[in-house]
């Protein structure tokens, strides 16, 4: 049978501008909606209101019967749907028609069949970020007002009930808000303000404020992960050192925040290439209990995979994959001159969120091979896993692409290339069988048809919590959805 997914259109406004002898008049005409799509279960819906904001009077169309209308007031419809007794899902639209300008809402019914999971798809952000346990979702729309200026919307979506709530509405006099980095199962989320070069958070209420520095460092502090309980979080924290030949340069500290208290990690004894770390670590993610860590090296376009794991005497480092790690210094003439240099084959990442397991097991990543052989520099990319308690790293060769997150049960996530990546494979990481395609993978185990993208979010239980797709048309625009279980 068709499954249903979520589709989110664009929102359109349309100017209708006279000109005359002496002046230019301009009449703007919109229509703003809430939401762009809405999706009912096959039996026992109630009502549902669409709230609406328009520039002058508007009406409505509905495309289908089984959608009624029950109430329209100047700011809102309200409707309702009637149960759908046959198996098949269906879908309606209402469009919404402001003079020239013109928005429609999709309707989409499932049949009768119950779906445990709720899946949104919500394209008007630039990108989310999901908690560790799927509870909140956190992003940031931007709002343009009559001076040129924009006003930050900081959305928190309780994924529990689809509540949305506008924890903050600040102008880019106070922040100039970007990146929305991490949220915690408890609602705080970290957004980057690009005029500081660090984080800002906000909770529930509206509070602000900035991840704690420490003696020696800035106060440019990113994080970029939260465990579960929201006690740790992992990020870096620069501090700048005066280098002769470069002058005044940044150096990335890999942190860790205990109850809000940071605290360096330790950094490997060389970096990627074996040789001396001149600008630094990146802690980016974590499991859910915080006590493995992972990051890269942020040095030329390396990004060496290292990780931390807690012991006894605190987080102890390494390279992730010691065990497929090659390391070759290579002399070769080019344009009559002698170069040396060294080349690598090792783990690497980029700012993937969230490449640990939950319990910190297994760590997704990118086995990149360097190779000089054929005269030429050639690099491949291949997805790979490796094992934080056997020590051991599994590389799909059949596959380019990057490994993005794992289950506990070793159940991996790939992506299909390494720059442009629209879709992604599942595999079984300790037996190095792949298991099918991302689509294929959540309509066989959910129920549901996804857009083609790749899974990087995944709850404590294993489950699919988010993932990405590239929409090409929006100039490459990175849009994700999250799938949550259904409140009972």
């Amino acid at each position: 049978m068709k499954r249903f997914h979520k589709l989110v259109v664009p929102l359109l406004a349309a100017a209708a501008i006279a000109y005359g002898c002496t002046q230019t008049i301009e009449e703007v005409q919109f229509i703003k909606l809430e939401e762009t799509a809405y999706s009912f279960l096959g039996q026992g819906n109630g009502p549902c209101t669409i709230a609406v904001e328009a520039s002058g009077d508007w009406d409505i169309e509905i495309s289908a019967a089984w959608v009624r209308l029950v109430e329209k007031t100047a700011g809102n419809i309200v409707i309702e749907v009637d149960d759908n007794e046959a198996s098949e899902d269906r879908e309606a639209h209402i469009d919404f028609m402001c003079g020239d300008a013109f928005e429609t809402v999709r309707v989409y019914q499932l049949g009768d069949t119950y779906l445990p999971w709720t899946f949104r798809y919500p394209i008007e952000f630039w990108g989310i970020a999901i908690s560790p346990n799927g509870r909140y979702v956190g992003g940031l729309l931007e709002e343009l007002q009559e001076d040129g200026s924009y006003i930050y919307n900081v959305i928190v979506i309780d994924t529990s009930t689809d509540e949305r709530k506008t924890v903050a509405s600040v102008p880019e006099s106070m922040y100039l808000l970007g990146a929305v980095e991490a949220i915690t199962d408890q609602g705080v989320i970290f957004i980057y303000d690009d005029a500081s070069l660090g984080c800002v958070a906000f909770d529930l209420d509206g509070n602000s404020f900035r991840p704690q520095s420490m003696a020696g460092l800035s106060e440019e502090c990113t994080v970029y992960a939260s465990s579960a309980d929201g006690r740790i979080w992992t990020g870096d924290i620069v501090s700048y050192e005066e280098d002769e030949q470069y002058g005044r340069v940044r150096f990335f500290n890999p942190v860790v925040w205990i109850d809000g208290e940071p605290e360096v990690l330790p950094l490997p004894p060389l970096n990627y290439r074996d040789q001396p770390i001149f600008a630094g670590v990146i802690a980016r993610g974590m499991s859910h209990d915080g006590s493995v860590i992972y990051g890269s090296t942020w040095e030329n376009t390396d990004h060496g995979m290292v990780y931390w794991k807690k012991g006894a005497q605190g987080y102890e480092v390494d390279y992730v994959g010691q065990d497929v790690r090659k390391v070759e210094h290579v002399t070769f003439e080019k344009n009559g001159e002698i170069i040396e240099t060294v080349d690598v084959c090792g783990m690497t990442i980029y700012n993937e969120r969230m490449n640990c397991s939950p319990s910190g097991q297994y760590i997704a990543g990118t086995y990149r091979t360097e190779d000089r052989s054929s005269g030429t520099f050639a690099t491949a990319a291949y997805p790979a896993f490796f094992n934080t308690e056997t020590g051991k790293t599994t590389i799909f060769w059949d596959l380019q692409g990057t490994g993005t997150t794992v289950t506990d049960d070793g159940i991996g996530f790939t992506t299909d290339g390494d720059v442009l990546c629209t879709s992604g494979q599942v595999v079984d990481v300790e037996n190095g069988v792949v298991l099918g395609s991302v689509q294929e993978w959540v309509r066989d185990v959910y129920g549901y048809e996804v857009p083609v993208s790749y899974i990087d979010y995944i709850g404590p239980d294993g489950s699919i919590r988010g993932g990405t797709l590239i929409d090409v048309i929006s100039t490459l625009k990175n849009v994700n959805w999250y799938m949550v279980p259904k409140a009972r």
